[in-house]
């Protein structure tokens, strides 16, 4: 019993089949080429057997997980579900990520000294139905760094994608989403 919060990757991607096949026959080297770039994506494309039909695959795996860390998540309800602190499931972009993770470094760059100031005004602990302690600790700090890897690779992998798709490639599309929700 308690905040529990997590972070989950969806990813759905479309292929037409002449890519399918190209991997197949290795005889056309761009084919191939982009093939081995979704591969890095999507690692389940070798499972497809049937490459005489366009495919769409979709998964969903969490890549972030938190216990009562209520700092972070009061920053998703106040930023990312208008204030709705409701157990939903709430689409993040990439711009919010990277106002996370901003004010996240506002908190951990800071001077020991300022660090309690600067979390109460980026970062503020809250309380709630077992969400957790208020204090600006060790555990605090933990979170955030936690949530900072997380976040970073998160940033990594959506700008990766936003580029590949910008490519304006007809011949395959890869599109992520990132949801957060919250239990307690």
């Amino acid at each position: 019993m308690g905040l529990d919060m997590y972070l989950r990757k969806e990813t759905e991607i479309w292929l037409p089949n002449f890519l399918l096949l190209s991997k197949q026959n290795d005889k056309d080297k761009k084919n191939v080429k982009k093939l081995d770039t979704i591969q890095e994506i999507f690692p389940e494309l070798d499972k497809i057997k049937d490459s005489n039909v366009s495919t769409t695959i979709t998964q969903s795996e969490d890549i972030g997980y938190w216990r009562k860390a209520n700092a972070i998540h009061n920053w998703f309800v106040k930023y990312v579900q208008d204030e709705n602190d409701d157990c939903g499931d709430y689409y993040v972009s990439l711009e919010k990520f990277k106002e996370l993770l901003a004010d996240i470094n506002e908190v951990l760059s800071a001077s020991e000294e300022d660090r309690e100031f600067k979390a109460k005004k980026y970062m503020p602990p809250v309380c709630g139905f077992f969400f957790g302690s208020q204090d600006i600790d060790k555990y605090y700090i933990q979170s955030l760094e936690y949530t900072k890897d997380v976040v970073e690779k998160v940033i990594k992998d959506m700008e990766k994608i936003k580029n590949s798709n910008q490519d304006k490639n007809e011949d395959y599309f890869v599109k992520i989403a990132y949801v957060y929700t919250s239990s307690w």
